[in-house]
């Protein structure tokens, strides 16, 4: 009998498995995306629980100590975001400089396989167009940009 139900507990077990990697696989992007809040937040209070229980040794109220933590994350919070939006801007505005290389060698590749790979007859009319197309959505994006 316990040969049984230990085939069962083994079948049991084996099936969760599967229906995890099944929802990895197919809603993995959407599971992680909602349980990033639920991570964060963990992570937060493992971090935060050894200052709570310090001030709880201080004799400080349990309200108190709590609310002391919650500033002081909120200013370690607010200290890395002073010192990431600058870098952030900063690298925007070098890929914002960059982007009309980009599509400067884009647009020279395409020429160059166009050029190479069909026919004479065809390549006026498909450079002309693909140039006008593509200069459209160049402006668009640099509007976008700028």
């Amino acid at each position: 009998m316990k040969t049984a139900d230990r085939w069962i507990r083994i079948g049991i077990l084996s099936s969760l498995f599967a229906g995890l990697i099944f929802l990895l696989v197919f809603y993995g992007k959407s599971l992680i995306q909602a349980m990033l809040p639920l991570a964060f937040g963990v992570i937060l209070a493992y971090i935060e629980l050894p200052v709570v229980e310090a001030a709880d040794k201080l004799k400080m109220s349990r309200t108190v100590s709590i609310l002391l933590t919650f500033v002081i994350s909120f200013l370690i919070i607010v200290l890395i975001l002073v010192c990431i939006i600058p870098l952030l801007i900063e690298n925007i505005k070098d890929l914002a400089n960059i982007i009309p290389d980009i599509f400067n060698s884009v647009l020279n590749n395409v020429i160059s396989f166009i050029e190479i790979n069909m026919p004479a007859s065809w390549q006026q009319e498909i450079l002309k167009e693909f140039n006008s197309s593509f200069m459209k959505m160049q402006d668009k994006i640099l509007q976008g940009i700028y």
